[in-house]
């Protein structure tokens, strides 16, 4: 039964932070698109600064809303009717506490892990041809 219960939690927590990860990696791949085609404009040097800022702010909304959905879903699924349910199953409350603590564990690894891979996308280099002396 703890396995039903994992299962179901992951899917829980996949259908709010998942999006959210999409949308951190899209700022990652927008911002390394801005400084792809670079140039000395003063236009590309306010869109880059601009794009490294939401990339910034969308690092830490995804931190902390990943720390609010583990307290809120913590919250529904032991205290408000949906725990009601959630005890009526033949699992100990030191089970409902582990699962919850686990993929609450999970779901922040996985908060750092994609913001690991939002900043090595944002700040990957990539080869530039050398131009030719004058």
């Amino acid at each position: 039964m703890v396995k039903k219960l994992l299962k179901h939690e992951f899917i829980a927590y996949k259908r709010t932070l998942l999006p959210m990860y999409a949308v951190l990696l899209g700022i990652a791949i927008l911002t390394r698109i801005v400084y792809f085609f670079e140039s000395d404009n003063a236009i590309f040097a306010i869109l880059g600064f601009s794009s490294v800022l939401a990339l910034c702010i969308a690092c830490l909304v995804c931190f902390f809303m990943t720390y609010v959905i583990i307290v809120t879903r913590f919250y529904k699924n032991l205290f408000t009717n949906e725990g009601y349910l959630s005890f009526t199953l033949p699992v100990t409350t030191s089970q409902h506490i582990l699962v919850k603590l686990l993929v609450g564990i999970l779901s922040l690894i996985a908060a750092l892990l994609s913001v690991f891979i939002a900043f090595c996308i944002a700040t990957s280099k990539t080869k530039r041809r050398k131009r030719a002396k004058r």
